[in-house]
C-alpha cells in the first residue's frame, strides 16, 4: 500500500485525509462573489417602532499552524448550515452573500443543510458551519425581546484535531481553525408590524462577516497567499479506500473532495455515542489489515 492516510477525530466528527496516497434538502446551494453577490433580503427597519438593542457581540479565537512560508489558498471558501432551522439557513446564508460581496476574498459557496458538495470537487480553502444555537422569542402585550446565541467554527477544514502530526515531507501548506460565539438581544416596546427576527438575524450576518473576513485577511498578511495557485498544486481526485468500520460505525458522510497538494479529503459525522478509542482501535485493525502503517 502506498501513500499516507491520516485520520483525525474532533467530538463526533471523523477526518480522513487520503494525502499522496437530516434534513430534507429544501434549497440548492449557492455561489457567490464580488460580481455576483445576490440581491440582499429586503430590509424591515421601516416597519420598527421602538425597538432598543440592548446587547451585541461576537468574538472568535484562531489557532493556526505553518510559517510565513506557507501557502493559504482562499480563492474558494465554503459556508455550511449548521443545521436545518430557517434561523440557521438564512444567517448562513446571508453570511455566505456578504463574504461573497468582498473584493479581497474569491467565490464564496453556501451549503444548505443536509446537501454536500460533487466527490471530487475542489475543497474551498476556508470551510465554516455557521448556525444559530438558542433563539429566545418572548411576546408582551405592549412589547417583544427576542434574543439568539450563534456560533461559528471551521478554517482550512471543517473539524480541527486537538493533535497535529507531520514531518519533512509534509507540504507547505497553513492549517488553521476559527471558533467564535455572539449573542444578539433586542428589547422592543410598541407596535411590531414587520419580522423582527428575520431583520435582526440579516444585521448579525454582518458581525460574523466582518469577523471572519478580519480573521482572515491576518491568515493572508502572515502566510504565502496567493490568489490564484497553479492547478498543477491541486492533484486530480482519488477516491477514499472503503472503510468496513464507517458502516460499523454508521457514519455518515459529509464531503469527499481534492485540495491544495491532497488528492483526497473525506469527512464523515460519527454518532455521538461513539467511543473515540473504541474507533481508532478499530481503525487500526481495519487499516493495518489493509497494509497501512499506523504512526
Amino acid at each position: 500500500m502506498t501513500g499516507i492516510l491520516r485520520l483525525v477525530i474532533l467530538g463526533t466528527a471523523l477526518v480522513m485525509v487520503a494525502g499522496c496516497g437530516r434534513a430534507p434538502q429544501a434549497v440548492e446551494p449557492e455561489t457567490f462573489d464580488h460580481k455576483n453577490a445576490g440581491a440582499a433580503p429586503p430590509s424591515t427597519d421601516h416597519l420598527q417602532f421602538g425597538g432598543t438593542l440592548t446587547r451585541s457581540g461576537f468574538s472568535m479565537s484562531r489557532s493556526q499552524s505553518g510559517s510565513d512560508q506557507s501557502l493559504l489558498d482562499l480563492s474558494k471558501i465554503g459556508v455550511w448550515a449548521a443545521d436545518s432551522s430557517s434561523e440557521t439557513a438564512t444567517l448562513s446564508r446571508e453570511v455566505a452573500r456578504q463574504l461573497g460581496a468582498a473584493p479581497e476574498l474569491g467565490e464564496v459557496v453556501w451549503m444548505p443543510y443536509g446537501s454536500k458538495p460533487p466527490a471530487g470537487d475542489r475543497k474551498p480553502g476556508a470551510m465554516f458551519l455557521v448556525g444559530v444555537a438558542k433563539t429566545t422569542d418572548q411576546r408582551r402585550l405592549v412589547g417583544r425581546s427576542y434574543e439568539m446565541e450563534i456560533e461559528v467554527r471551521g478554517g482550512s477544514s471543517l473539524a480541527a484535531s486537538n493533535s497535529f502530526y507531520s514531518s519533512r515531507n509534509d507540504p507547505p501548506i497553513s492549517e488553521f481553525y476559527l471558533s467564535g460565539k455572539g449573542t444578539r438581544e433586542v428589547n422592543f416596546r410598541g407596535l411590531s408590524v414587520g419580522d423582527l427576527r428575520e431583520q435582526h438575524l440579516l444585521k448579525a450576518a454582518e458581525d460574523v462577516k466582518e469577523s471572519l473576513l478580519n480573521n482572515l485577511t491576518e491568515l493572508v498578511l502572515a502566510t504565502s497567499a496567493s490568489p490564484a495557485l497553479p492547478d498543477e498544486f491541486f492533484p486530480a481526485f482519488q477516491a477514499a479506500p472503503e472503510l468496513k468500520l464507517m458502516d460499523d460505525f454508521k457514519a455518515v458522510p459529509v464531503y469527499s473532495l481534492r485540495g491544495l497538494f491532497m488528492p483526497n479529503e473525506t469527512l464523515w459525522k460519527i454518532p455521538e455515542a461513539t467511543s473515540t478509542a473504541e474507533l481508532f482501535a478499530a481503525a487500526r485493525i481495519e487499516l493495518e489489515a489493509e497494509g497501512w502503517r499506523i504512526d
